[in-house]
């Protein structure tokens, strides 16, 4: 760690032990919400198997609405904002496996999924996407969110 100003270096070390353990609560907090990203994603499938079942002949719209309802009546979020955190979910872990696996690993925020996500879906080729992903997560592991988007 770098001192930038003169106090006892028993201080310096407790800074550094202390800038430690934030950034391993941080990455728990990425392994936790990539793991959320996949049990919203296995919600999703879970709705689509229920409106298969039912012969649900919208689809599996309703089916995705009841299984939102009741995941945001357990968070205490509503339907809607849990029906997009499903979606903004498939998009990362089927679309992005490199971003998600980083995610997983605790590499990334949630932030960076987001702005990754977010700007690849004017890629429409999977290989095109698969090239992006490759080249904005070796970015995106070394640098803020507030860098990254530009990029």
């Amino acid at each position: 760690m770098t001192r930038f100003f003169d106090a006892p270096q028993e201080l310096c070390d407790q800074l550094e032990t202390v800038v430690s353990r934030i950034e391993n609560a941080r990455a728990l907090v990425s392994r936790l919400q990539a793991a959320e990203a996949t049990l919203l994603v296995e919600a999703g499938e879970l709705a689509d198997q229920i409106a298969a079942h039912e012969a649900h002949p919208d689809g599996a719209g309703m089916a995705h609405r009841m299984v939102a309802s009741e995941i945001g009546t357990a968070v205490k979020e509503s339907d809607r904002t849990v029906a997009t955190r499903m979606a903004r979910a498939v998009t990362l872990v089927t679309g992005y496996p490199s971003v998600y696996e980083s995610f997983r690993s605790g590499r990334i925020s949630a932030g960076h999924t987001v702005v990754i996500t977010e700007a690849g879906q004017i890629i429409a080729d999977e290989e095109q996407t698969a090239a992006y992903e490759a080249e904005v997560l070796e970015f995106a592991e070394n640098e803020t969110v507030g860098r990254l988007r530009p990029v």
